[in-house]
C-alpha cells in the first residue's frame, strides 16, 4: 500500500486573503520595527497553535488489466479480469476485496464465454453472468470462499425475497436469446439454483424493478398492448393488472422503450409525444397527470420528497408528489440528490462544452445555495457523504473532497494521480480507474 502525503488546505472559499503592501510615507525604522513585530507575532501564533489535523487519506491499488469489470456491492468490490492468451475460451478471473480496506478475500477462475459481465450478490452468494451471442450463462460462487456453487442459462437481475433468491432473465421456451420473443423471469435459490418460482414476459415487454436497499421488491411489466401487472418478487405472485394505455392500432407503430417508468411508488405511463399519468404502484389507479414526454424525460425519486423530471437535453423540473403541482424548475440542473435536507445537484454552465458543476440547492425553490464550481460530483453511494472530484484530464490528476451539505462546502481530501475520469465512492472511500489500467481505493475518514 502506497502513502500520499497530504497538505491539509481546509474549507474552499475561506483561504486568508493577503496584507496590502507597506506604501510611501513610511519611514524605514517603522518598517523594520513593524517587521520585527510581526515575525515575533507570527512565531507566538506558530508555537501556542496545535499543528493542523492532517487528514487520513492511503490509496490500495488493485491490478485489473485490459478489459476488466469492476463492481461494488454493499462493503465488496468485485473484479473480473480477462486472462488475455485464453480471452477467446473464455479464461476469467473473479477477485473480492474487502471495502473500505481493499483487503483481498479470494481469488476464482471462470470460464464463461466472452461478452458483457452482470453481477448480482444474493444470500451469501456472487452471481456473475456473462450477455454474449449465445445463451446467456450465469455462475453462483460462495460469497465468502469463491467455490463455485452452480452454473445455468441466464442473466441475474437482483436478489429478491429475505435476500435468498436471485432473480434471473431467461430465455423464452424454444427461443434463441437473441430473438424478439418472450423471456422468462425465474427466482432461483442462490445456493443451489433451483427455481422457486417464474413467469413470463410478454414479446417486446418493459419491465422496471421496485427496491428496498439491496433487494427487489416488485416488477412493474408493460405489454406494447398497454397492459401494465405489478408482481411482489418475493413470491411471483401478480399483485395488480390494468390496461393503462390503448392498445395500438392496426398499422401504427409499436411503442418506444420509454412509456413506462417507476419513481418511488408511482409508475408512470404515457404514449411517446403525450403526456404521462402518474399511477400508483399498489393499485395501478391514477393520481395526477403532467405534461411529461417520457420519450424525452426522466422520473427520478432521487429529489425526495418530490419527484424530478430530468429532461433528455437538461433541466429539471420538481413536481409534487402527491399532486403533480409544479413546485420549481431549473433549466441548467441536469441531476439532482437529496442528502439530508439538502439538495445537491450538477448544473451546466454557460460554456455547456465545460463538465457540469457542483451546486447545493434550494429544495424549496430550485434557487442555486452555492456554486461549488470547479467541484463535480462522483457517483455515491446516496446513504454516504457525497465525494465532490475535480479531474484535470491533461495532467490526469483528480482532487477529491467531501461535500459537507451543513456548511455547503467541500472539505479536501487529497490528490490522485494517473486518474482516469469515472469514479465511485462510499462510506470512508473513493475509487477510481488508473491510467494504466489498475484501480485506485481511497480511504479516507
Amino acid at each position: 500500500m502506497s502513502q500520499l502525503v497530504l497538505i491539509d488546505l481546509g474549507l474552499i472559499g475561506l483561504e486568508p486573503t493577503a496584507e496590502p503592501d507597506a506604501r510611501g510615507g513610511w519611514l524605514a525604522a517603522h518598517r523594520a520595527w513593524l517587521a520585527a513585530m510581526a515575525a515575533a507575532l507570527l512565531l507566538a501564533t506558530v508555537g501556542a497553535a496545535s499543528p493542523p489535523e492532517q487528514p487520513d487519506i492511503s490509496e490500495t491499488r488493485i491490478v485489473a488489466g485490459v478489459g476488466h469489470d469492476a463492481r461494488i456491492i454493499g462493503d465488496r468490490l468485485y473484479v473480473v479480469t480477462v486472462d488475455i492468451a485464453e480471452s477467446g475460451f473464455g479464461g476469467r478471473t473473479v477477485s473480492a476485496y474487502q471495502l473500505p480496506t481493499a483487503t483481498a478475500l479470494w481469488h476464482m477462475p471462470l470460464s464463461v464465454p466472452g461478452g458483457s459481465i452482470w453481477m448480482v450478490a444474493a444470500q451469501g452468494t456472487l452471481l456473475v453472468g456473462s450477455d454474449n451471442e449465445a445463451d446467456p450463462v450465469t455462475v453462483a460462487l460462495d460469497a465468502a470462499t469463491g467455490r463455485p456453487l452452480w452454473r445455468g442459462i441466464g442473466l441475474p437481475i437482483g436478489a429478491v425475497g429475505a435476500g435468498d433468491l436471485a432473480l434471473l432473465r431467461r430465455p423464452g421456451p424454444g427461443q434463441s436469446w437473441q430473438a424478439v420473443g418472450g423471456r422468462i423471469m425465474a427466482a432461483v435459490d442462490s445456493r443451489t439454483g433451483r427455481v422457486a418460482w417464474s413467469y413470463p414476459l410478454p414479446e417486446a415487454a418493459q419491465e422496471v424493478f421496485a427496491q428496498n436497499g439491496a433487494r427487489l421488491t416488485r416488477s412493474v411489466v408493460g405489454a406494447p398492448s398497454g397492459r401494465v401487472e405489478v408482481r411482489d418478487l418475493s413470491t411471483g405472485e401478480l399483485l395488480v393488472a390494468r390496461q393503462l394505455l390503448t392498445p395500438p392500432q392496426a398499422g401504427q407503430v409499436n411503442r418506444f422503450e420509454t412509456w413506462l417508468e417507476l419513481a418511488g411508488d408511482l409508475v408512470f405511463a404515457g404514449d411517446p409525444g403525450r403526456p404521462a399519468t402518474a399511477y400508483d404502484v399498489d393499485t395501478l389507479r391514477p393520481r395526477w397527470t403532467v405534461d411529461v414526454n417520457l420519450s424525452r424525460v426522466t422520473m427520478s425519486a432521487a429529489c425526495h420528497p418530490m419527484i424530478c423530471a430530468v429532461g433528455g437535453d437538461g433541466g429539471i423540473r420538481a413536481l409534487d408528489a402527491g399532486t403533480g403541482r409544479l413546485r420549481w424548475s431549473a433549466d441548467r440542473l441536469v441531476s439532482a440528490r437529496t442528502y439530508g435536507n439538502a439538495l445537491v445537484g450538477l448544473a451546466e454552465g454557460l460554456d455547456r462544452s465545460q463538465p457540469p458543476v457542483l451546486q447545493v440547492v434550494d429544495p424549496r425553490t430550485g434557487y442555486p445555495i452555492r456554486n461549488l464550481a470547479p467541484w463535480s460530483l462522483a457517483d455515491s453511494d446516496p446513504d454516504a457523504p457525497p465525494i465532490a472530484i475535480r479531474h484535470d484530464a491533461t495532467t490526469m490528476q483528480a482532487w477529491l473532497g467531501v461535500v459537507d451539505v451543513n456548511l455547503r462546502e467541500v472539505r479536501r481530501l487529497g490528490v490522485a494521480l494517473d486518474v482516469v475520469n469515472g469514479c465511485d465512492a462510499g462510506a470512508g472511500w473513493v475509487m477510481c480507474p488508473h491510467l494504466d489500467t489498475s484501480i485506485g481505493i481511497w480511504r479516507y475518514r
